[in-house]
C-alpha cells in the first residue's frame, strides 16, 4: 500500500463508532462548507454562458469536420473518421484500465 492509500476498514470502524448526532453534526458542517463555496464561487449566469459557448463551439467544429474530407480512405468525411478513431481510442483506454486493475 502506498502512503496515500485509504484504510477503508479503519475508516468504517471509526464511523461506526459515531453516534447519529455526531454524524449529523459532521455532515451538516461539511455540507454547509460545500454550499457556501458553491454559492460564493459559482455564478449560474456565467456558467450558462460558458456551457452555451462551449456547445456552440462544438457544433461549429462538427459542422466543419463533416464538410472536410477524411484524411484516411474509407470514411465519407473527417467527422466519421474522428468518430471511428475515438471509438478505437476509448476501447484501448478501457482495455488498458482493465488490465491494470486486474494486475493489482
Amino acid at each position: 500500500m502506498s502512503d496515500l492509500a485509504i484504510d477503508l476498514s479503519a475508516l468504517e470502524k471509526e464511523i461506526s463508532g459515531l453516534s447519529e448526532d455526531e454524524i449529523k453534526e459532521q455532515l451538516l458542517q461539511l455540507r454547509t462548507k460545500q454550499r457556501i463555496a458553491q454559492k460564493k464561487y459559482h455564478d449560474p449566469e456565467k456558467a450558462r454562458v460558458y456551457r452555451t459557448k462551449r456547445a456552440e463551439g462544438f457544433k461549429l467544429m462538427v459542422a466543419r469536420a463533416k464538410a472536410a474530407p477524411a484524411t484516411k480512405p474509407g470514411f465519407a468525411n473527417l467527422y466519421e473518421q474522428i468518430v471511428a478513431e475515438s471509438a478505437e481510442a476509448a476501447d484501448s483506454a478501457l482495455a488498458a484500465e482493465a488490465a491494470s486493475e486486474s494486475a493489482e
